[in-house]
């Protein structure tokens, strides 16, 4: 529970929390609407960036660090978390780069990038990274091949007015597969038999709701 309050901290409906542990525990929340300019953002960050490079054994040493802390800087200052957080951020910086260059673009709008299957375990960061950032307003939709039956999609839509879930029920009426979370950030699961009848279906669904034409 301890690393998903700090990895999700940036969520708007954790706004009030934040805010009221920066009071009393002395970071400034910072300006961005998401609170990430901080140090408490900034641990966050680390804690994923551990979890995304080490899997499993990130998130128990993660855990064991939370617990054992004394104060923020514990983990902000810790070598092997600096470290880790350095190359991550470096993959993340390159993966940003080819989802530019290699992403099909439709209608300025919606962004479909195939993630490398050896970066697998970065595909939601880097949906998250991208739509709070360089493609705030644009609809992100990571897909990545977990195996011959199992692609993963990660789909990230930061200040539209849009429902993903509902999308991804009217897909699913078509396809198997399974998915759902918040109106603007949501994942799925299909066979990757389907990304293509997929991409055709969501790309459909995204411009009945943001009422593109062309």
């Amino acid at each position: 529970m301890a690393i998903g309050l700090i990895s999700d901290a940036g969520g708007k409906e954790n706004h009030e929390l934040v805010v009221k542990i920066c009071e009393k525990y002395g970071p400034d929340p910072g300006k961005h609407e998401y609170l990430t300019d901080n140090t408490f953002g900034d641990a966050g960050s680390m804690i994923n960036n551990f979890i995304i490079s080490e899997g499993r054994y990130g998130a128990s040493a993660s855990l064991e660090l939370l617990l054992n802390c004394n104060a923020i800087s514990d983990v902000i200052e810790n070598p092997m978390l600096k470290s880790i957080n350095y190359k991550v951020e470096s993959e993340i910086k390159a993966l940003l780069e080819r989802l530019e260059v290699e992403s099909e673009k439709y209608s300025g709008k919606i962004y479909f990038f195939k993630m490398p299957t050896d970066k697998k375990r970065y595909s939601s960061t880097l949906a998250t990274i991208a739509s709070l950032n360089q493609y705030k307003g644009k609809v992100i939709v990571v897909l990545t091949e977990i195996n011959r039956n199992l692609e993963r999609v990660n789909i990230r839509a930061n200040s539209l007015q849009i429902d993903v879930p509902k999308a991804l029920d009217e897909i699913f009426r078509g396809i198997k597969g399974t998915g759902g979370g918040h109106k603007v950030a949501a994942g799925a699961s299909i066979n990757p038999r389907d990304e293509t009848k997929f991409k055709q279906e969501f790309l459909k669904q995204m411009k009945d709701q943001l009422d593109i034409t062309d």
